[in-house]
C-alpha cells in the first residue's frame, strides 16, 4: 500500500499541474481555511512536560500531545526523553541496528497518569486541546478503566489506548467510557478500519496518506468517515516526509470532516533545502500552499549530501524481561 500511495500522491501532483491547480482544488475546494494541528510535549517527569507544553502554547499552538516519565517505571516511557530538559522537538532516537529496550510497568502507568493530566488541565485551562497516546499498551479492560479514569481531564483524544486488532476490545471501551477514541496509524486500508467507523466505536480515524494506498484510497477512509461521525487525525510521524505532509494537508483543507492533524516541526533549514514549499503553520493551523499539485518539490542533488543512517524502532519488556506491545 505504501507503494501504491507513492505512485498515487505522483499522479495526484501530475494531474494538478497540468491543470494549474493547487490539488484541494481538485478534491472539489476548501472546507476551511487552515487546518489544526497539535505537537509533541514531553518530559521526563511531570513538571519537565510542563515546561514542554508552555513553550508549545508560547508558539501558537491551540493543541498538544502530552507525554511523560512514572514514577518507579526502569525506563524512559513511549517517546519520553531519559533525561530533564530534552523538551523541544524531542524525537526518539532510532539510530542504531540494535534497538534501545523500554520497560513498561501498567500499574504503575494508571495510577499516576490520570492525576497527571488532570494536573495539565487544571494548569492550562479548559481552552488547549489536550491529547494522550497510550501506544497500545493496556489489556482490553485496562484500557476501559482508564479511559474512564481520565474523563475529567477531558481529553481532545485517547490514543491507541489497546492494541486495534482486537476490535471488540474497543467496543468495552465505549461501553464504559465517553472520552474520545483515535486509532489507525498502523491501518493500511479501509478494509482494516471499516467496521470501527460504521459501528462508531471510533471518535478520529488516524490512517496516513502514506501507508494507506494515497489520496485516492485514504478519501475513500475520509467518506466512509463522514457518514459516521468519525473525524481525521492523520497520523504524522518523522517517517512521513513533507511530500506525504503536504498530499495530507490538501486532505485536511478539502474533508467535511477534518479533526486533526499531527505536525512534527519540519521548517529546519536542512529539510526547507530539500523540500521547498510555501504550506505553512501558523497560530497552531496549517495553511496549504496555492502551488499547483502538491506544492512541494524534493531536490535530488541536495539528497545527495547525506548517507543512510540505519536504525530500528524500540522494544518493549515488562520489568521480568517479557515482550511487550510497541
Amino acid at each position: 500500500m505504501a507503494a501504491f500511495g507513492a505512485v498515487d500522491m505522483a499522479l495526484w501532483d501530475i494531474k494538478g499541474k497540468l491543470a494549474g491547480m493547487p490539488v484541494y482544488q481538485l478534491l472539489g475546494g476548501k472546507s476551511r481555511e487552515g487546518a489544526l494541528v497539535y505537537a509533541h510535549a514531553t518530559g521526563a517527569d511531570l513538571p519537565d512536560l510542563m515546561d514542554s507544553i508552555a513553550y508549545y502554547v508560547d508558539e501558537g499552538y491551540k493543541a498538544v500531545r502530552v507525554q511523560c516519565g512514572i514514577p518507579g517505571m526502569p525506563s524512559a516511557s513511549y517517546a519520553v526523553p531519559e533525561k530533564k530538559g530534552d523538551i523541544r522537538n524531542y524525537i526518539t532516537d532510532y539510530a542504531g541496528i540494535r534497538p534501545k529496550v523500554e520497560v513498561w510497568d501498567t500499574g504503575k502507568y494508571m495510577r499516576y497518569m490520570p492525576d497527571a493530566l488532570m494536573e495539565i488541565r487544571d494548569h492550562f485551562g479548559p481552552d488547549l486541546h489536550i491529547l494522550h497516546d497510550v501506544h497500545h499498551r493496556l489489556l482490553p479492560r485496562e484500557a476501559a478503566e482508564f479511559a474512564k479514569a481520565v474523563e475529567p481531564a477531558g481529553l481532545y483524544w485517547l490514543e491507541d489506548p489497546t492494541p486495534a486488532e482486537d476490535q471488540n476490545a474497543l467496543r468495552l471501551i465505549r461501553q464504559h467510557s465517553t472520552t474520545p477514541i483515535a486509532v489507525g496509524e498502523v491501518f493500511n486500508s479501509i478494509w482494516e478500519c471499516n467496521r470501527l467507523i460504521e459501528n462508531e466505536l471510533i471518535d478520529f480515524i488516524r490512517v496516513a496518506v502514506t501507508y494507506a494506498g494515497g489520496i485516492t484510497h485514504v478519501r475513500r477512509i475520509v467518506d466512509l468517515a463522514g457518514l459516521h461521525n468519525v473525524r481525521t487525525g492523520f497520523h504524522g510521524a518523522p517517517s512521513h516526509s513533507p511530500i506525504s505532509m503536504a498530499a495530507q494537508a490538501h486532505l485536511n483543507a478539502w474533508a467535511p470532516n477534518f479533526g486533526i492533524q499531527e505536525y512534527l516541526v519540519l521548517g529546519t533549514s536542512e529539510c526547507n533545502a530539500l523540500f521547498p514549499s510555501e504550506h505553512r503553520m501558523e497560530n497552531g493551523l496549517m495553511h496549504v500552499s496555492e502551488a499547483p499539485g502538491l506544492g512541494v518539490d524534493f531536490d535530488e542533488d541536495e539528497a545527495g549530501r547525506y548517507d543512510y543512517t540505519p536504525g530500528s524502532h524500540p522494544v518493549v519488556r515488562l520489568e521480568d524481561g517479557t515482550m511487550w506491545n510497541y
